[in-house]
């Protein structure tokens, strides 16, 4: 738990302070993005519409862009390369191999615009579907993408050679493939809201891509031609997003649920409440669940965090145990 290093984000020349925005590693390689300070969302507390997670609409759904991305040496912490060519949708940045991708506005009123939560309808009306090199920082190709209204999320994900784009408004989703040698499009499909009014997170949901099918819930979809399959994840309240493994689906559906897609079948452990967005996690062969549910009104929680692994690990383990007071 030591801190060995503290690492400054990059910055481009300019008038305004940097927080961190976007991050993530591969190999010997940082990735971040810089967003202008004090732009992040950060409160998560008040009713209805004013809190991120909830609202369709209004000041708290406009997307958070950054300035800058950029690429550090793990180890050195040199920057290895910058890209400062437009505002890139937070949402969006997804590395895969040897390519980002990304999705950004060149709108001359947006770029200058003191704001970086962007809420121009500008914005929305001129996007550009961008790939660069991950190594270098060059650009492989770029796609402009047909204008859009103001959208409550814009997502990006990468699996199977193929780009996965999920916005959403007007009470329901609409997913596009996209080819990732150019950004052709492959397929897009429309799928409503869970229950319409999209409340409680329902309007956020993002690309969950397991082998050939893609969870946006409740739906699965193909991920090789975007039909709706059969399997539909099981209902029951709850706000929050989802965590995938190879076999299973785990969410709140009322309470922790793990859904296995394939079977159908799903397990729930009473009284025990994740958070209002993510917080129970597979990971590392176990599933980890932080206490979520303290102060919350819409139940009777235990409030305890709980960690599970699979039963066959714990047998073997009382099996070893058993041998060896013998």
């Amino acid at each position: 738990g030591d801190v060995l290093q503290r690492t400054r984000v990059a910055e481009k020349d300019s008038e305004f302070a940097m927080d961190w925005g976007y991050i993530a590693t591969e190999g010997n390689r940082l990735y971040g993005s810089a967003v202008r300070q004090g732009t992040s969302w950060t409160s998560f507390w008040g009713g209805g519409d004013a809190g991120w997670y909830d609202a369709r609409s209004g000041s708290v759904t406009f997307p958070i862009c950054s300035d800058t991305l950029f690429c550090r040496d793990v180890e050195s912490m040199d920057v290895i390369w910058q890209y400062d060519d437009g505002v890139v949708l937070n949402p969006t940045i997804t590395v895969s191999g040897d390519t980002m991708y990304f999705v950004m506005s060149r709108e001359k009123s947006v770029l200058d615009s003191g704001e970086r939560r962007i809420g121009s309808a500008e914005l929305w009306k001129s996007l550009h579907l961008v790939a660069i090199d991950a190594y270098t920082g060059k650009p492989k190709w770029e796609k402009r993408l047909p204008p859009m209204q103001q959208q409550v999320v814009l997502y990006l994900a990468h699996a199977a050679d193929q780009l996965t784009m999920v916005s959403s408004a007007n009470q329901s989703y609409r997913v596009t493939s996209l080819d990732q040698r150019d950004g052709t499009q492959r397929w897009t499909q429309t799928i409503p809201w869970p229950g319409g009014k999209g409340d409680h997170g329902k309007a956020m949901m993002r690309p969950a891509i397991v082998g050939d099918r893609i969870f946006i819930r409740p739906n699965v979809l193909s991920l090789k031609d975007g039909s709706v399959l059969d399997e539909t994840m099981p209902p029951g309240h709850g706000c929050g997003t989802y965590a995938c493994t190879t076999d299973a689906v785990f969410y709140r559906a009322s309470t922790v649920t793990m859904w296995n897609p394939k079977t159908d079948t799903k397990s729930e452990w009473p009284r025990l409440r994740p958070d209002c967005w993510l917080s129970t996690i597979p990971a590392g062969g176990m599933l980890l669940s932080p206490e979520g549910g303290g102060g919350c009104s819409c139940g009777s929680w235990m409030e305890t965090s709980i960690g599970f692994i699979p039963r066959k690990f714990r047998e073997n383990s009382q099996e070893n145990a058993a041998d060896q007071s013998r």
